[in-house]
């Protein structure tokens, strides 16, 4: 995720990072079967997406 679409993150709803975080979740959990079955060439892509989980759940602890 770059600066672009964090910023497009933060002007986003409850509900919308609440679904948001679901998507990437599903696609870490698919992603970490992927890679224990071998089907995975891009090994950075895990680190990247749990980042990108704890960005959407850094922006839900600072909603009011």
């Amino acid at each position: 995720m770059n600066k672009k679409d964090f910023d497009g993150l933060k002007k986003l709803g409850e509900l919308e990072l609440r679904e948001k975080l679901s998507e990437l979740k599903n696609n870490l959990y698919r992603l970490r079967m992927q890679l224990h079955l071998g089907q995975v060439k891009d090994n950075a892509a895990v680190s990247r997406i749990r980042r990108d989980v704890a960005r959407v759940l850094t922006l839900l602890n600072q909603k009011p």
